[in-house]
This record gives structure tokens, sequence and C-alpha cells, in this order.
């Protein structure tokens, strides 16, 4: 399927404002920023470590104020500020902002405040806790790309919000002009194998454990987590997947799935991104594994046995 032609608002506006190279750009290994916090503040020196580290691993874009970054519990003026420091960083990666709640005025709100920010794109989570049906899912998204002046990506991720969009739903949003995407984090490839088949429409994995197989069925690259410590070594599989085929892509998958399902486990024994921090401490780059009430810090059994994974792949 392949979209109609944006109306000449949505047009102009990719043009001028964020340009389509950026929009085009967004692929590959892209990381949730976690958020570093110290005694209650933001971070910058461990935020500003964490991007140079990503920048060097060839991480090919950023999301900030997602679901790693403890959205829920982000202050708007710490958004902006996250943003900022980001913005100065990423050059010409692009930086999509999370947006979503389940409120639809109020994310319209949060998507203003991307539109200032310069953001390049907006992640909308389906709206969570009050559990709406499809049609309701479908308004609450239509709204959203209809006023935003910037492009959409929706974030399926049933596991945490109570309710998914069906492939009926996804299909139908899939061809507004100003939704240009899907972080799907369902894990399930049947799903993702018929995203795949709607044509001009980006499909970005949000499940690190699936991932790759996502990407071996045509998805465009990941929104990930555990590329927070292992970025590069995800870029060269994701590499190998795009530029070979049948049994290459198989043994690529087998390769890495056998190194590091040991990580991605310990990485996700609780809660993201309590794993993750965890990790990112014990490398070096947070200062701390501080997180906001009501996540706590990795216990210490975990945190061992964490720290075991981080040895066994060589990262300490």
């Amino acid at each position: 399927m392949t979209k109609s032609k944006p109306p000449v608002y949505f047009e102009s506006l990719f043009n001028k404002h964020i340009g389509q190279t950026k929009v085009k750009n967004i692929s590959g290994i892209i990381t949730a920023l976690a958020t570093p916090f110290l005694q209650g503040k933001l971070d910058s020196v461990s935020f500003k470590k964490l991007l140079h580290f990503q920048i060097g691993q060839g991480v090919n874009g950023f999301v900030v104020n997602g679901t790693t970054a403890e959205s829920p519990c982000l202050f708007p003026t710490e958004v902006e500020q996250l943003v900022k420091w980001t913005k100065e960083e990423a050059g010409e990666r692009p930086l999509i902002l999370g947006v979503g709640g389940n409120c639809t005025q109020k994310t319209l709100e949060n998507i203003k405040m991307a539109e200032r920010l310069m953001a390049d794109a907006v992640l909308a989570v389906v709206p969570y806790y009050n559990k709406p049906p499809q049609r309701g899912l479908v308004k609450h998204f239509k709204t959203l790309a209809e006023e935003s002046k910037l492009p959409v990506i929706l974030y399926n991720v049933p596991s945490r919000t109570g309710v998914g969009l069906s492939l009926e739903s996804i299909i139908e949003l899939s061809r507004h002009p100003n939704i240009i995407g899907i972080k799907e984090a369902s894990g399930d490839l049947d799903l993702g194998k018929e995203i795949v088949r709607q044509g001009d429409f980006i499909l970005l994995s949000g499940d690190d454990d699936t991932c790759f197989d996502l990407c071996a069925l045509g998805a465009q690259g990941v929104i990930s987590v555990v590329s927070h410590v292992i970025a590069k070594e995800m870029k060269s599989v994701f590499q190998k997947i795009k530029q070979s085929s049948g049994s290459q892509i198989e043994n690529s998958l087998m390769e890495y799935k056998k190194k590091y399902t040991g990580l991605l486990k310990n990485i996700y024994y609780e809660s993201n991104p309590i794993g993750i921090k965890m990790a990112l401490n014990l490398l070096g780059i947070f200062s701390t594994t501080e997180m906001r009430s009501p996540l706590v810090s990795l216990a210490e059994k975990e945190s061992q046995l964490l720290k075991e994974s981080l040895k066994e792949v060589n990262l300490l």
C-alpha cells in the first residue's frame, strides 16, 4: 500500500522545519535514552557522558522522554532540558520526543511543546489504564496527527498499556499522511510481518528480545534499551541482516542471541529502566542508579547477576 500524497501543509512543513532527510533517516539503531538523576535532580554530567558514548558507538538516533526515561515522573522543564542537551550532541541524528498519555487533550499539549522544542517527530503511546476500544484508539491518533505539525509515530506496547492496536487499526492509521510509522513492542512477529506489507510505513521494533527477528522480516530498525550498552554490536548485526539473505541472516541472529541472551535476561529482570540504569552505573557512565519513586534500584542479588552478564560479554 502506498500512502496518499500528503496535503501541501504537511509537505511544506517537512521541507521547511525538519526536512525530508531527517524523517527518512528514522531507521537503524535508535536508543530510548534513560534519564540519570543525582539527589533528585537531572544529572547533566552523566547524561552528556551517555550521549558521547552513544555517538561513539554509531547509534542512528534518539528517543527522549520515552518509557526508559521514566517519562511519568519527569516535569516539562526537565523534558525541555533533556531535549536541549540531546540536540546539542545529536547532529543530524533524528530526535524523537515521547508525548503520549491517556488523555487526548493533554497529549496535544505535549505535542505543542515538541513543536516548540523542534523535535523531528513525536512518539505517541497507546493510551493506558482507561483501555479505550479500537475506534477510540483510532480517533485518538487521528486527532493527534491532524493537530500535530510534526510527524507522528505510533507506539504499541500492550504489556504496559493494557490494550494494543489491532492490525486493522494500524492499517487504517497508516493511511494518514502525518502518521509515518510505528514502534511495535508487542513481540508479535506475525503482527510485524503484516505491518511490513503495508509498504510506505516505518516499522521499528520496540522489543529487544525479538528486534532482529523483526528486522529480518523487513522492519527498518529498532528503538532499543539494551543499545545503551551494546549499540555498536547491534548496529553490526542490523547491517548484516540488511545486507545478507537466507542462512547468513539466520547465522547472524543465532550468534547474537547466543552471546547476549543472558545480558538481556538480567537487564529486564525487573521493569525497565531499572536494569539498564544499573548497567550504566556499573560501566561508569551514570554516577548513580537513582530512580524516581515508585521505581527503585535493582536489588543486590540481581545486580550481581547483571554484573556477571556484563563480564561474560566483555563489557566489564
